[in-house]
Order: C-alpha cells, then sequence, then structure tokens
C-alpha cells in the first residue's frame, strides 16, 4: 500500500510546471496510466493535447489499445462518463492504433507506435511521451550493441516527436542492465531536480 501511495503522490507532483520532465515510473498496469493521461489532459481542455505511448512490439500496443478503449467506453464496468460527461465517445483506430478526442486529421489525443514499426510521421507528443519495457528479452539485454542502438533510438527518434519544451516523458520497464534505457537515464540524471525515479522492489522485506 505503500508504494501506491507514493507513487500516487509523485505522478500528481510530475504535473507541476517546475518538472520539465518525468525520467522513470515503474508502475504494473500501465493501462491505467494512459487513461490518466487521456482524462487528466482532454478535461483540461488544454490546446489539442497529444500523448505518445511506446513499447518494443505491436503486441503491446494493441493490448493497451484494447485496455484504454474498454476503460473510456465501457459504461457498465467503468465510470469514465461519469467523472467526464462531457467528452463523448472517442474515435479509435485498430488499424493505426490511436485513440483521439480531436477532429479527424489532427494528431491523435493517444498514438501507440511499436519499436518494431516507423514512428516518423505516426503522431506526436506536446504532454505526454510514454515508453514501457523498451527491452524486449534478456537476449536483447545481454546485448551492449543492441542496447546501444536502442538508447540511439530513444534519445534520436523517439524524442524528436515532442512539441515544444514542456512534454513529460515518462520511462516505464524493469531494469535489465546499466546500459539499457533505464539504466543510461538513470546515470546521466540522478540528482537532477527535473527527473522524478520511481522503483519498486521485487521483493518486499515488510
Amino acid at each position: 500500500q505503500k508504494y501506491k501511495s507514493g507513487l500516487y503522490l509523485k505522478i500528481k507532483n510530475t504535473e507541476d510546471p517546475s518538472f520539465s520532465k518525468i525520467k522513470e515510473v515503474l508502475l504494473r498496469n500501465s493501462g491505467d496510466q494512459a487513461v490518466y493521461i487521456v482524462c487528466t489532459e482532454t478535461n483540461r481542455k488544454l490546446e489539442a493535447p497529444r500523448n505518445m505511448y511506446i513499447s518494443y512490439s505491436d503486441g503491446m500496443t494493441k493490448m493497451l489499445l484494447d485496455s484504454v478503449k474498454s476503460m473510456l467506453t465501457d459504461t457498465s464496468e467503468y465510470c469514465f462518463h461519469d467523472i467526464f460527461p462531457s467528452l463523448g465517445e472517442p474515435a479509435c483506430s485498430a488499424e493505426y492504433k490511436t485513440i483521439s478526442y480531436r477532429r479527424p486529421g489532427d494528431f491523435p489525443t493517444l498514438g501507440l507506435v511499436s519499436m518494431s514499426g516507423s514512428v516518423t510521421g505516426r503522431t506526436r507528443a506536446n504532454r505526454f511521451l510514454v515508453t514501457d519495457d523498451l527491452v524486449k528479452n534478456k537476449e536483447e539485454a545481454r546485448s551492449p550493441e543492441r542496447l546501444e542502438k536502442l538508447y540511439s533510438d530513444y534519445t534520436a527518434t523517439l524524442t524528436t516527436r515532442m512539441i515544444g519544451d514542456n512534454v513529460k516523458q515518462i520511462m516505464l520497464g524493469t531494469r535489465w542492465s546499466s546500459y539499457d534505457p533505464l539504466g543510461r537515464m538513470y546515470d546521466a540524471h540522478e540528482g537532477d531536480p527535473r527527473y522524478t525515479f520511481i522503483s519498486i522492489p521485487v521483493w518486499d522485506e515488510n
């Protein structure tokens, strides 16, 4: 319970404008996190809110798309429309993996992309850029060359999809190595007040 409370407070604190970036958030349910992004940012009626979610495979992005879509549209199980009654139904595309409350042709409210696909031209982010388990498996984690390429893809490709200077970056995942993207970002920015790190131990001694 203490971990859940700490996670909630730190996530809420990242709404403070003084945080230009959020670094690493380790959560068990990224679906809830995605709905949190859609709800808060859309409900605030921000100017054209756009968010991106990236994972290592199409399977992961499809699973999250289905989960978020259900939370937004299933009135028998979820209370989204009770909380945000003015939003109506989102436009959801299984083909392009998007969920949007914006007009057709605009970048979506939430666009989901896998590392195995092309990011360029798909979607952009002006509020949140979320990455979830960029490292596919232990074989990839054991290869310094593949980890270096993955980190380069993150810093040189994914972050270029951000619009403006106030996009918050949220990295979800398991730490595999000091050389994986989470480890590299931690080593580079530990102690930087613009970054927040949250770690959940595998084993709770208490």
